[in-house]
């Protein structure tokens, strides 16, 4: 039980959070929405923000021109698809997919630190196994996006101190 609980849990990134925090400020930019998918931006932004508090590796920052670094996003495809239909065509199971592109910059130098595309897939069904709603599932859909953008974007932190 015990292990379970450890690992469902969401670990500090101690990678980054050993730096000073004036190093690794970041601003995080809403993001965009090029789907006809209302508010999907604003759920995936909050998501987001939470990860990376949690994370406490990149230090949230309110104010931008406080910010050592800016991350911006954008959900460039959001669909969900229906699969397994019952007797009148209804779907019981659906398939939900989202591609962000994602761009983390140096303020100061506007320099692009990484640019990357990334992607997560999730499936729920409304009338069989475990049944959830669509709102449960894009939660989930979040979470897995985020932990990837969080992971890319660490991984891609510059190991140099910043320029004066």
């Amino acid at each position: 039980m015990l292990l379970l609980l450890s690992v469902a849990c969401i670990t500090e990134d101690r990678r980054l959070s050993g730096l000073p925090v004036e190093q690794r400020t970041l601003f995080l930019q809403n993001f965009g929405n090029s789907t006809f998918e209302g508010d999907l931006q604003m759920e995936l932004t909050e998501s987001l923000r939470t990860y990376i508090h949690m994370r406490r590796g990149y230090v949230l920052v309110e104010d931008r021109d406080a910010a050592r670094f800016i991350l911006f996003g954008d959900v460039i495809l959001y669909r969900r698809e229906g699969h397994l239909f019952d007797n009148e065509l209804n779907p019981t199971r659906y398939d939900l997919n989202m591609v962000v592109r994602v761009r983390l910059i140096e303020r100061q130098t506007g320099l692009t630190v990484t640019s990357f595309e990334e992607d997560a897939r999730t499936q729920y069904s409304t009338q069989e196994g475990l049944v959830e709603d669509e709102v449960t599932a894009r939660r989930r859909l979040y979470s897995s996006i985020c932990r990837k953008i969080y992971n890319r974007i660490s991984q891609e932190y510059p190991q140099q101190s910043p320029s004066p």
